[in-house]
C-alpha cells in the first residue's frame, strides 16, 4: 500500500495518510452501553465486505489509548483488536517514531488513521467496522480523521438498559469480583448518563445527519432480519442472511452467552433486577429522549416496537 512508502518522512506520511483516509467509509458502532452493540457488530463484521479474521468482539477503546502511544504493545485491546497479525507491529510501530516530533493534534488524528490502515492491512476487510460504544463522545473527532465514517448509534429503553446493569451487577458479585464503577450508578447518574449518550446522537445529528443511524434495540430484537437489511441498507451494503446464524454465535465470550447468541427475544425484561420507583424515576427522566430517537428511527424505516417492561 502506498501509505508505507511513506513512513519516514512525517509530512509525507501525514498527507499519504490524510488521502487514504478520505476514500474509507468505516463503520463506528457507538451509543448506550448494553443496548446490542456486541450482537451488532458481530453480525455485520460476518459479511464480506466487512469481514475481518479476528475473534471475541473486543472494544478497541482507541480514543482513550491515544495518550499513551508509545505503550502500545502493552498488553490490552488495541494489540488484541488486531490479533497480533504479522507486519502490523511494524507498521504502527515504524508510524509513531515517524510522527514524535509532530504536533499533539496531528499526532493524534494521524496515529488513528494509521491504526486503520494496520488493520486493514492485516485483515483485508473492504470496509472497518470498529465497536466501542463510548466513542460516541468521541464521534467529531473520528469522523474528522474519517469524512465519510458512518455512525450506527445503538439505543434501548433505559429502564431495560439499567435493569440489564444490575443484572450483570449481580454476575459479577456472584463470582466474587468487585463490579466496575459504571454498573454501581444510582437511578440518578445512570440517567444522566443515559441522556448524554443520547444527546450526543441529537448533537451528530444536526451535524452530521444522513452519517448518523439510530439503531432501537427493542426492534433488532423482535425483527432482527428486517432491522439488519435496514441498517445494511442505510449503509450502502448487501446483506446477506448467513451473517445471522454464522459461527460466531457459538465462539464468543460465555461469561455472557446473551450477547453472542442469534438475536432473539429471550423474555428478560430485567423487572427482577430493578425497582418499580427506580424504573419510574428513570422513565420520567428519560422517557422523552426515548421517544424523539423513536421517531427518528421510525422515519428511516426501523421496527421500533413499544419496549416490554
Amino acid at each position: 500500500m502506498e501509505v508505507m512508502q511513506s513512513l519516514s518522512y512525517p509530512r509525507d506520511l501525514m498527507c499519504a495518510l490524510e488521502a487514504w483516509a478520505l476514500e474509507q467509509r468505516p463503520v463506528f458502532i457507538v451509543g448506550v452501553p448494553r443496548s446490542g452493540t456486541t450482537r451488532l457488530s458481530n453480525i455485520i463484521s460476518s459479511s464480506p465486505e466487512f469481514y475481518r479474521e479476528r475473534g471475541d468482539a473486543v472494544e478497541t477503546h482507541l480514543v482513550a489509548s491515544l495518550p499513551n502511544l508509545y505503550k502500545w504493545k502493552d498488553p490490552g485491546p488495541l494489540l488484541r483488536y488486531l490479533g497480533g497479525k504479522s507486519g502490523v507491529d511494524s507498521i504502527i510501530d515504524r508510524g509513531i517514531k515517524t510522527l514524535r516530533d509532530s504536533s499533539p493534534d496531528r499526532k493524534r488524528k494521524a496515529f488513528v488513521q494509521l491504526y486503520f490502515f494496520a488493520m486493514m492491512y492485516a485483515c483485508q476487510p473492504k470496509r472497518i467496522v470498529e465497536k466501542t460504544p463510548l466513542h460516541i463522545f468521541s464521534a467529531d473527532f473520528l469522523w474528522c480523521c474519517f469524512p465519510r465514517a458512518q455512525f450506527v448509534c445503538c439505543y434501548r429503553d433505559p429502564r431495560a438498559v439499567y435493569g440489564s446493569m444490575r443484572r450483570r451487577r449481580q454476575v459479577e458479585l456472584d463470582r466474587g469480583k468487585k463490579p466496575d464503577d459504571w454498573l454501581n450508578q444510582s437511578p440518578a447518574d445512570f440517567s444522566k448518563f443515559y441522556r448524554d449518550i443520547t444527546r450526543q446522537f441529537l448533537f451528530l445529528k444536526a451535524k452530521l445527519n444522513g452519517q448518523i443511524l439510530p439503531f432501537p434495540y427493542e426492534g433488532f430484537v423482535a425483527e432482527p432480519d428486517e432491522s439488519i437489511r435496514v441498517l445494511f441498507e442505510r449503509l450502502d451494503s448487501t446483506f446477506e442472511s448467513d451473517a445471522m446464524t454464522a459461527d460466531h454465535f457459538e465462539q464468543g465470550n460465555t461469561s455472557d452467552p446473551l450477547l453472542y447468541q442469534p438475536v432473539a427475544d429471550y423474555g428478560q425484561y430485567w423487572d427482577e433486577f430493578i425497582r418499580p420507583d427506580d424504573a419510574a424515576k428513570i422513565q420520567e427522566i428519560c422517557g422523552g429522549d426515548l421517544e424523539t430517537l423513536a421517531r427518528w428511527s421510525s422515519e428511516l424505516g426501523f421496527s421500533v416496537p413499544e419496549a416490554r417492561f
